[in-house]
């Protein structure tokens, strides 16, 4: 039973068929998006289903309703983020999602509900049990394994830590500015000390990450180096959290976990924020994820999703082209200069 602070009973609205797209471009209100997506994975998942009388319409909202609850439970946990300062980073995770329904070739709901809450573990303060208690083991479990541990986890030094203390009462940490209750009350009481407030911890923040992010990505992708290694991983959580999921069962919810892992790194190349704006920095992380990657994205999706594989070349490709024309035009513009 779903906990009636995570539903709502304004949603089920006539859906008009003209707002059903699916392109980043297009901004809609919280309520019609969410009903594109109901209706357009309610057909897909159970259409054919309902027109054998195998299941009954009572059956399909019920199992619906997970995706509503996740649907406004992670737009609630990502409101406040923004993605590279440019839009909100639950953008991102639609976007992913939107990827899951055009290209996955065996969805699920469990696939959805993964994919809405890939990054809540890793970003947000919800746990492992709380997924656990709002969805199902196995869902938990999916999002537990590609969820990067924080980086303040590998934080030995005591000053270091206090001072990790003091930022995660601002915002939760890992990557993403994400503004507290308390954060959103100093806000709109002190707006002329915003700036300097956030800059000052943002500072804090990112000189100790910088540190020991690479610690933890190393740990991270150790595990993605082929698929035997990704499931040896997810045995070792399996022993841990003391689940009660079969070998086999483990070995599906890896491919499943891995898919979703796949279209969320193809929509990190797709969103590079060197295609915006060409800086120095922003040149190097383009450069930092294609590596990531060649090295351990390729070999893994190629032994579990060929196709999904496929895909993960055309865009390494097309960011690598990018950068190849980026550094055509500084040489070109040098020569310009010499000869000049």
């Amino acid at each position: 039973m779903i906990p009636s602070l995570l539903s709502f009973d304004w949603w089920n609205a006539i859906v008009n068929e003209d707002f059903i797209k699916f392109n980043k471009h297009v901004e809609y209100s919280p309520k019609r998006l969410i009903e594109c997506y109901y209706e357009l994975i309610e057909n897909i998942l159970y259409s054919e289903k309902l027109k054998e009388w195998t299941i009954s319409k009572e059956y399909v909202e019920n199992k619906m309703q997970y995706f509503n609850s996740a649907y406004w439970t992670v737009k609630r946990l990502f409101q406040d983020i923004e993605r590279n300062n440019r839009y909100r980073y639950f953008n991102h995770i639609i976007w992913v999602l939107d990827l899951l329904i055009k290209k996955s070739r065996n969805l699920t709901l469990s696939k959805v509900l993964i994919t809405l809450n890939h990054d809540c573990i890793e970003d947000t303060d919800i746990s492992f049990q709380t997924l656990k208690e709002l969805y199902w083991e196995k869902v938990a479990f999916w999002v537990l394994l590609i969820s990067k541990s924080p980086f303040y986890k590998y934080i030995e030094d005591k000053e270091d830590l206090e001072i990790i203390a003091f930022i995660n009462e601002s915002w939760i940490l890992n990557d993403k500015f994400l503004i507290s209750d308390q954060f959103l009350r100093y806000k709109k009481y002190n707006r002329t000390k915003l700036n300097e407030y956030k800059l000052h911890n943002e500072w804090l923040y990112r000189d100790l990450e910088k540190v020991y992010k690479v610690k933890r990505n190393e740990d991270y992708f150790s595990h993605m180096l082929d698929f035997s290694t990704f499931y040896e991983n997810a045995l070792a959580l399996k022993k841990k959290y003391k689940l009660k999921l079969s070998d086999d069962e483990i070995m599906d919810v890896c491919i499943d976990a891995l898919e979703v892992k796949y279209f969320d790194r193809i929509d990190n190349l797709r969103d590079s924020e060197i295609y915006q704006k060409d800086t120095p920095e922003f040149r190097k992380k383009a450069y930092r994820k294609i590596e990531e990657t060649k090295n351990y994205f390729f070999n893994i999706s190629r032994e579990t999703h060929p196709y999904i594989h496929e895909m993960l070349l055309a865009e390494t490709k097309k960011l690598e082209d990018y950068l190849f024309s980026l550094e055509t035009e500084d040489v070109s513009w040098k020569v310009k200069s010499i000869l000049e």
